[in-house]
C-alpha cells in the first residue's frame, strides 16, 4: 500500500489507502478535529518553505536538495494554498504564496504563478492587508508582462503604485514605478516611461537602495538600445556594471557584461 515515489527516497500512499483514510476520518473525526488538522498541514507547509526558501536565496545552483523539495512539492503546495483559500483561511494562503515566489521564479512557470498570486490577491483584500495586496498586485504584474499581456500587467503595476503610495511605502513604490516603466517602454511609450524611471531612481537614492539603482540604470540602458542610442545605453550599463561591484552583486554585474557585449556587438565593436 506504499509506493516508491519521487525523488529517490520519498514514497506515497497507494490511492485506495488515501481513499480509506478519507472515509474513516468523515466517521471518526469530528469537524474540529479535521479542521485542525488540516491548519497544521498548513502550517508546516509554511515552516518548510520559509526555510528552504532562505536555503535558496544566497545560492540557488549550490544548493539542490532545496530545488528537489520544491520540485517534488510544488504540486502539495499549490494544492495546499487552493486549500487554505477554499478554508478562508486567508493569512496561510498569502504566507504560502509569497514563500512560493522564489521557487516559482526559478522556474518560470508563469500560469502557476498566476494562478497562486490571484489567490493571494484576493486573500489579501478579505484581510485588508494592503502591503500584501501591493505584494500580490506587483507579482501578477510580473506574470502577464511575462506572459506577453502587457496591458493587464500595466494595470496591475499602476495598482500596485496607488497602493504603495497611499502606504507611503517609498521602496515599493520605486518598484512600482521602476516596473511601470518598463511596460510603458515595451509599449513604445519612451517619454512616460523615462519619466517613471526617474522617480525610481531618485527614490532608490533617497533610500540608499544601491540594488535598485543598479535596475534602473540596466532599465534606461535597455530603453536607450532599444531606441538604437547605442553611446547612451553603453553609459547606462557601465553605470549599473559599477554600483553591482560596489555591492558584490554578481549576478547583476554579470547581466550588465551581457548587455554590454551585446552594445558593443550592435556597434560593430
Amino acid at each position: 500500500m506504499i509506493e516508491q515515489g519521487e525523488p529517490r527516497g520519498w514514497f506515497r500512499f497507494h490511492d485506495l489507502l488515501r481513499l480509506y483514510a478519507q472515509h474513516c476520518a468523515a466517521i471518526d473525526e469530528s469537524a474540529d478535529a479535521c479542521e485542525a488538522a488540516v491548519v497544521r498541514l498548513l502550517d508546516y507547509y509554511i515552516d518548510a518553505m520559509r526555510l528552504v526558501d532562505e536555503e535558496l536565496r544566497p545560492s540557488p545552483v549550490a544548493l539542490p536538495e532545496a530545488r528537489v523539495w520544491f520540485r517534488a512539492e510544488r504540486t502539495n503546495v499549490v494544492d495546499a494554498i487552493t486549500l487554505a483559500h477554499e478554508a478562508g483561511r486567508y493569512e496561510q494562503v498569502t504566507q504560502l504564496a509569497f514563500a512560493l515566489s522564489g521557487y516559482l521564479l526559478l522556474q518560470r512557470n508563469w500560469d502557476v504563478w498566476r494562478t497562486v498570486y490571484q489567490l493571494a490577491l484576493h486573500a489579501a483584500q478579505q484581510l485588508k492587508d494592503r502591503p500584501g495586496e501591493a505584494t500580490a498586485l506587483l507579482g501578477l504584474g510580473r506574470a502577464a508582462r511575462h506572459q506577453r499581456d502587457v496591458d493587464i500587467a500595466r494595470a496591475h503595476y499602476h495598482s500596485a503604485l496607488v497602493v504603495y503610495r497611499t502606504l507611503d511605502d517609498h521602496r515599493g513604490e520605486a518598484r512600482a514605478l521602476r516596473h511601470l516603466g518598463s511596460i510603458l517602454r515595451l509599449q513604445g511609450d519612451y517619454g512616460t516611461a523615462r519619466v517613471h524611471y526617474d522617480e525610481a531612481l531618485a527614490l532608490y537614492r533617497s533610500l540608499g537602495k544601491r540594488h535598485g539603482e543598479a535596475d534602473t540604470a540596466h532599465n534606461f540602458g535597455t530603453m536607450a538600445r532599444r531606441q538604437k542610442h547605442h553611446d547612451q545605453a553603453r553609459t547606462h550599463y557601465l553605470e549599473a556594471l559599477v554600483i553591482s561591484r560596489e555591492i558584490g552583486d554578481h549576478r547583476r554585474e554579470a547581466r550588465a557584461l551581457e548587455q554590454l557585449g551585446k552594445t558593443a556587438r550592435d556597434q560593430r565593436d
